[in-house]
């Protein structure tokens, strides 16, 4: 994006668990990234390569959007919303889930600074803060006249990572 020229960042989830007989187990970037000092992120160089996406932005800028992005979902739509704000336009709608709101909500503050500045509506859904689950789709139906209303009549187009 145009505010962090020449700058790549990632979003990367840290996978660790047991396996059902006890076993660890680790994603290996992630769990080599994460291990990373501060001494290693000044001296190693993290190869990434860059292809031409694949989402395909409307041809008309105001054409309302509706993101659905769960977890590591949301980092395109992180992206297309400082787009957006860079642009002063309007009209996205984020659905965003992840299990914890403490522990994975992922640009927590960029999301409400975002929605403070009528750049998105953010609606969240937090799987494990309560007995309940609660996934975005349980969201999506809660709000479903909104979103027929932006798809159907305002023709908006419709995100999912």
């Amino acid at each position: 994006h145009q505010s962090v020229p020449n700058e790549i960042q990632l979003l990367v989830a840290v996978v660790r668990y047991q396996t059902k007989l006890k076993e660890p187990r680790v994603g290996l970037c992630s769990d080599w990234l994460a291990k990373m000092t501060a001494h290693d992120q000044a001296a190693v160089a993290i190869p990434v390569w860059c292809k031409k996406g694949t989402i395909s932005m409307p041809s008309n800028p105001s054409t309302p959007l509706v993101m659905v992005g769960p977890g590591t979902g949301c980092a395109p739509f992180r992206s297309i919303a400082q787009c957006q704000a860079a642009h002063g336009l309007q009209g996205c709608l984020l659905f965003f889930g992840c299990r914890s709101e403490q522990k994975d909500f992922f640009f927590r503050d960029e999301w409400h600074e975002l929605s403070d500045q009528g750049v998105l509506s953010l609606i969240t859904a937090f799987s494990r803060d309560q007995e309940q689950k609660v996934y975005v789709q349980h969201r999506i139906e809660e709000n479903g006249s909104l979103v027929w209303k932006l798809l159907h009549e305002d023709k908006a187009y419709l995100y999912i990572a």
